[in-house]
Order: structure tokens, then sequence, then C-alpha cells
């Protein structure tokens, strides 16, 4: 391939997924090389993920600048659907045209969370993704993805519950097949996810009663989601 024309350089904090190699990435249609590097530097408490972006094509910066940037938030799109991913806000770092000043900006902190470490089937299954463009353009365009990575990436825990629950509940309810209505329909729904519900953590409502006047039992999740919402007590 000839020589590139931009060398452009983004960087995140990023949590939930980790890789002690570099992933690389030639996307063909943009004719821009990727790399992206994961590090833990000293006196940060948070990984870092760097994507190192060579544009073979790109004539001025803008265009440069939009390609390259589409490219990379492609990549943390699936990461955030794959392995729920979260990062920081993207900022640029370097941009160089054949010797131009490298840009620094600081990096908003995440909190600390079990990482994944992306394995070289990981690694291939993004590769497949990137070339998928339905799945690419889904995730860049549907409404519910733009929410869900909105709440993953933000870092207010309890309002992340709250919006989390409310968005399983919009979807539950306009493509959920459970029985039910409301509340009642979510709680179907997570009691056929064995790895996330137990019955013994079900808890009686302080809000909802049976026509028996006994308190319905609820998911700890939409119990807990009650007594968030409603200021119950227990």
């Amino acid at each position: 391939m000839s020589s590139w024309k931009w060398e452009i350089h983004y960087a995140a904090e990023v949590q939930g997924v980790f890789s002690e190699e570099p992933i690389e990435i030639k996307d063909v249609k943009k004719s821009i090389d990727l790399k992206i590097s994961f590090t833990n530097v000293k006196g940060f408490t948070k990984d870092k993920v760097r994507f190192e972006c060579l544009d073979y094509k790109s004539d001025d910066k803008e265009t440069a600048e939009k390609n390259t940037s589409e490219l990379v938030t492609n990549v943390i799109n699936i990461l955030a659907d794959r392995f729920g991913a979260s990062f920081s806000e993207l900022l640029m770092v370097h941009i160089q045209k054949f010797g131009s000043k490298w840009m620094k900006r600081s990096m908003l902190r995440l909190e600390n969370v079990d990482n994944i470490q992306l394995t070289d089937t990981h690694k291939k299954d993004l590769l497949t993704s990137l070339s998928d463009d339905t799945y690419v353009n889904f995730l860049s365009t549907n409404p519910q993805q733009k929410i869900y990575r909105s709440i993953l990436f933000s870092q207010n825990k309890v309002g992340n519950f709250i919006a989390m629950y409310s968005l399983l509940s919009e979807i539950i309810e306009n493509h959920g097949t459970e029985a039910g209505n409301g509340q009642g329909k979510v709680d179907n729904f997570i009691r056929s996810q064995a790895n996330y519900w137990n019955t013994s953590e079900d808890r009686d409502s302080t809000k909802h009663k049976n026509r028996q006047g006994i308190p319905i039992k609820e998911t700890k999740y939409t119990w807990l989601r009650n007594q968030i919402g409603h200021t119950q007590l227990d």
C-alpha cells in the first residue's frame, strides 16, 4: 500500500475488556489501518485504550477525522454490544500530516470493574463484526442501542439501574412474548433467565397486592426498581 496521508490517534479509558497484545485491523473500504492498544499507565488507576489510525485515502483533515472516528466508533459499539465494555469520552490525542504537533486532553476516570481478557477468538469476532455492514449500521442507528451505550458509559450506578430497567421494559413491551403487563411482564422475562434469577431472592411487593390482598412476589430487580422509584420503605 502507498504511504499514508494522515495519522490520527484517539484515546479513552476503558473498563470491561483488555488485551495484552495489540489488535490490528485493516479497513479496505476506507483505506485505513487501525491498531488498538490497551495499556495500564503508571499513575493511572484504570486501563487506557489507544486507537492509532493510518489513513491512506483522505485528502483533507476533516474527511480523515470523519472516516477514522467512524471506524473507531464502530469498534467501540461492537465491544460494548458483545462484552458490555464501557468507554470514557473518545478524544483525539494526535493528528499528523507529515509533522503536525500533538494534541493532549484529559480523560474521564471510570470506576474499576473486572475485565474480559480478549482472546484470539474474540478478536476474530470483532473483525468479522466490523465487516458486517448490517450489524454495524444497526449498532450506530438503532435508538435503543444508543440508549444502552449511554447507560453503559455513564458512571451513575443508581441512575443506570433505573434507566436499564426502563429500557428492558420498553424492549419487552414492544418485542417480548411473555404473559402479563407492565412489571409483571418484565418479571416473567427475568424468571425465564436462569442465570439472573433465583426464586429465593424474590421479595414481597410493598406496593402491589393480589385480589386477596396478599403482596405479590417481585424479582429483586423489580423490587429494587420500585424501592428507588417510589422511595418505598422495607
